[in-house]
């Protein structure tokens, strides 16, 4: 197809590097640059120190230089390099003088510049998703405080900041490598309570400190940082990476450790809550305030202090595991407090925490603060008898499991459970073998985690029915063995995360039928492993995120059908992996959104047909991966449908059956999109064919029934639409517009009704609108008045976008047709374009205004006035 449109847009391109050479060549002048001079180079960096705050912006390979005594605040900056030439645009930008620049450069630009260079990295401004691999010598602002819902998402895989690196308002931060030599800020000076940034660190330096402010979320697990500061309310999770200084969590914060190093001590202050469970910890653990901390895990070396170095403190630290002594007196777990103590005090700490590691600490417990020592907790108690009820004690190795005892059952045994209330930690079904438990009344709760098929080799089965119920925390059905739960009844309620074959290698299936109700945060069905959902009736209600196929490597299928209610917030299908939906029957409900092919190695169908109902807000089909809906039958209502989201994105849509309605239809967003229709019925208020530079777009129309409001062919990018079948029935009611990089294509006797709508076309190669020959366009729509942009020379010989038939009044009411000649169609032509028809029809009663424009036909049919 880009061959195809290269000479549409060749001129465009010409003319948009002759307004480049002349805006180049008066930089002295631009306000925005100062003193500074446009250089003929593709690499580009902020000097001077220079500080550059953008909003869902990025390089791409380089930044301009701004000059000294420059700040920069836009609402959209945009630098590319192109053929050895800077090229950029600005919309909004203010000078510490208060001066207002111009705004200038097309969106054109985009096509010239993916059409002709190489670049080092790559714009993605699909929602505020970048690639920053470039050098920046100032600082770099992140902001997005004026939307509602965090849409940006910013990624650093590469370059440098060479001072500090802030993420405000609802901007996501992706740190995947890089170097960033000042401190990275996530909303640190921003204030407001409604700042909801977030930061995610795998891998780069960040050579200051790391800051939170006022509700940010921050999640390392990799890389390396100088120091972590978290100031509340906040959100921090170090779970890998090195912190080469002091961490500290102050005022209402959350902190949790479960990996990494931290080469200093670890402190908490205010009224936070942490909890380290892992990694190692070289100079030892510190509270003060009325902050809280659990240690369960992990290396800590170095001194434990509750109460800080001074002042009034109620801090606590709670050491969870066995074995403590203090100044090498074993103790009893307690409270070890000095709150009467006229002195501090300072002893000698020993013990093994819950997690089998060692302490080995000076304490020093200030007045008014304390240490608590808890038991870890007991050993698992195993079922031991072939079969039986789980409430009954003497079917245990070590009695009745509770809220602080693990549960086994194992060895190819079985349980059940008929009435009253089972209460576990944790329980695993077939952890190295096989087991069994089905339940059909009572309810079972689970502290923590609900495992079936836990280790590899492993097989367990869970069924509930009649009015059981289950509560835990979270479930894994298949955790690295195999996994089966068969739902016909009750109630199962996950408050957080249910995985289905959570590890790689496991086999996990979940089967949900009758009357059977399932309520989670989270669903993953395939997390790492191989995961079946078959849902053929009851409720499954997941309130967050949906996955089917969530990491790489996974592959997760859902089937929906019969008397069926899915409802979600978000779903995805093919997340990292590769996932399936078959919905045939039932209806799903994602009230956020529908991605399919989330990630660039992801890829996810969707396949919808039967009865069945799809409702959604956004549908994303290959948003970074691979994405299709196949739709032979049933119902798919959205507000808006992107085919290939992203550059890296493609998405196909195919209608034989059913009915799809949308507000708005992105064929090839800003990757490869592909829409083909050959039966059902589709009601869009707008379809744009190719939208983002760079995209390509392509529908067919081969049956059924397409309506479209608005149809745009090739607007700025590659579009292409082609009616493969005279039998397929296409209805514009608003405008057809074929804009510069159209293509369009129809076999003989092709037709297209133009009800009330108007015909546009800005596009200069006659030969990539061939189908326009062979189609008929009729115009109905009673009092409406359309209007027909021509585009042929004025000359009786010239059959430049002709078109096969012209019919004024039609099936809908009476015709009324204005002819125009607003856009040069042919740039090499002086006098007034012309229309060509085939064959013109004028319907009873219906009007056609030459307007003082050429028209040349070879039959008229005239049943007018």
């Amino acid at each position: 197809m880009a061959r195809m449109v290269s000479s549409a847009c060749s001129f465009v391109v010409l003319m948009v590097s002759v307004c480049l050479c002349g805006l180049l060549s008066h930089a002295q002048a631009d306000p925005f640059v100062g003193s500074s001079t446009y250089a003929v180079r593709t690499n580009y960096s902020i000097g001077g120190g220079d500080d550059l705050h953008v909003h869902e912006m990025t390089a791409v390979g380089a930044i301009p230089n701004m000059g000294e005594d420059r700040y920069i605040k836009t609402a959209m900056l945009a630098l590319f390099a192109v053929g050895g030439v800077a090229l950029f645009r600005r919309r909004e930008t203010l000078g510490r003088g208060g001066e207002v620049a111009c705004q200038f450069l097309v969106s054109l630009l985009f096509m010239l510049l993916l059409a002709t260079s190489s670049l080092d990295a790559a714009i993605l401004d699909d929602g505020g998703e970048h690639v920053i691999n470039t050098a920046v010598t100032g600082h770099l602002v992140i902001d997005n405080s004026d939307a509602a819902a965090p849409t940006a998402a910013e990624l650093i895989t590469g370059g440098s900041v060479g001072q500090n690196l802030s993420v405000y308002g609802n901007s996501i931060l992706y740190m995947r490598g890089g170097d960033v030599r000042g401190d990275l800020n996530s909303g640190y000076y921003l204030g407001p309570d409604w700042s909801r940034a977030r930061v995610h660190i795998s891998g780069g330096t960040v050579g200051g400190s790391i800051h939170t402010w006022r509700g940010d979320h921050v999640v390392m697990s990799g890389g390396s940082a100088s120091a972590v500061d978290v100031k509340g309310p906040s959100m921090v999770a170090i779970t890998g990476g090195t912190v080469h200084g002091i961490v500290r969590c102050w005022q209402q914060s959350q902190l949790a450790l479960s990996g990494g190093t931290l080469e200093r001590a670890f402190g908490v202050g205010g009224t936070s809550v942490a909890t380290v469970s892992g990694g190692t910890v070289q100079e030892g653990l510190w509270t003060w305030g009325e902050s809280n901390m659990t240690v369960t895990g992990g290396d800590i070396r170095g001194d434990i202090r509750s109460g800080g170095d001074g002042g009034d403190s109620n801090s606590t630290i709670i050491l969870v595991g066995s074995g403590f002594a203090i100044d090498g007196v074993p103790t009893g777990y307690g409270i070890y407090y000095a709150s009467d103590c006229a002195e501090d005090y300072l002893g000698r700490l020993t013990g093994q925490l819950a997690g089998g590691e060692y302490l080995h600490n000076d304490v020093f417990i200030r007045s008014g603060s304390r240490v608590v020592l808890k038991p870890a907790p007991a050993a698992n108690t195993a079922w031991d008898v072939s079969t039986g009820h789980v409430l009954q004690a003497s079917n245990w190795s070590d009695g009745l499991p509770d809220s602080n005892r693990n549960a086994l059952i194992n060895g190819g045994q079985s349980a059940f459970m008929s009435g009253g209330v089972f209460s576990v930690s944790s329980i695993t079904i077939g952890d190295s073998t096989s087991g069994a438990v089905s339940q059909s009344d009572g309810l079972t709760v689970v502290s923590n985690v609900f495992l079936v098929g836990g280790s590899a080799g492993s097989n367990g089965t869970y069924t509930l029915n009649g009015a059981g119920e289950l509560v835990a925390l979270a479930g894994k059905i298949g955790v690295a063995g195999k996994g089966f739960v068969s739902q016909s009844s009750g109630l199962v309620t996950i408050h957080d995360q249910l995985h289905v074959a959570a590890q790689v290698g496991s086999e996990g299936g979940y089967s949900l039928s009758g009357s059977g109700r399932l309520m989670s945060l989270r669903l993953y069905v395939g997390n790492g492993g191989t995961g079946q959902f078959t849902q053929t009736g009851g409720s499954n209600i997941v309130r967050d995120q949906f996955r089917v196929g969530n990491l790489q490597g996974s592959y997760g299928t859902y089937e929906l059908s019969g008397s069926s209610e899915l409802s979600t917030m978000r779903t995805y299908v093919g997340y990292s992996g590769t996932g399936l939906l078959v919905h045939t029957d039932g209806r799903h409900q994602a009230t956020d959104r529908l991605v399919l092919g989330q990630d660039e190695q992801a890829s996810g169908r969707y396949e919808l047909g039967g009865n069945a109902v799809l409702e959604s807000r956004w549908q994303y089909v290959g948003h970074g991966g691979t994405g299709a809906i196949l739709q032979d039958g049933g119902s798919n209502v959205a507000q808006y449908i992107r085919l290939a989201s992203m550059s890296a994105g493609t998405g196909a849509y195919s209608l034989s059956g059913g009915r799809l309605a949308a507000g708005t239809l992105y064929i090839g967003y800003s990757g490869e999109g592909e829409y083909s229709q050959s039966g059902g019925m589709s009601e869009i208020d707008v379809m744009r064919v190719g939208f983002n530079a760079g995209s390509d777009g392509r529908a067919t129309v081969a049956g059924g029934s397409l309506t479209v409001g608005t149809l745009r062919v090739g607007d700025g990018a590659a579009g292409e639409l082609q009616v493969a079948s005279s039998n397929a029935q296409i209805i514009i009611t608003n405008l057809l517009h074929f804009g510069g990089c159209s293509v369009f294509s129809a076999v003989a006797d092709s037709e297209i009704r133009m009800s009330g709508s108007i015909f546009e076309n800005l596009n200069i190669d006659p030969n990539a609108l061939t189908g326009l020959a062979n189609t008929t366009l009729i115009f109905e729509g009673d009092a409406v008045i359309s209007t027909f942009e021509v585009g042929g020379l004025d000359d009786v010989a010239n059959t430049d976008f002709t078109i096969g038939t012209l019919q004024v009044g039609g099936v809908v009411g009476i015709g009324r047709l204005q002819l125009v000649d607003l856009f040069d169609n042919q740039p090499d032509w002086t006098g007034r374009e012309a229309l060509h028809v085939g064959k013109l029809i004028i319907g009873q009663e219906s009007h056609l205004d030459l307007n003082g424009i050429n028209l040349y036909c070879m039959e008229l049919i005239d049943r007018g006035v």
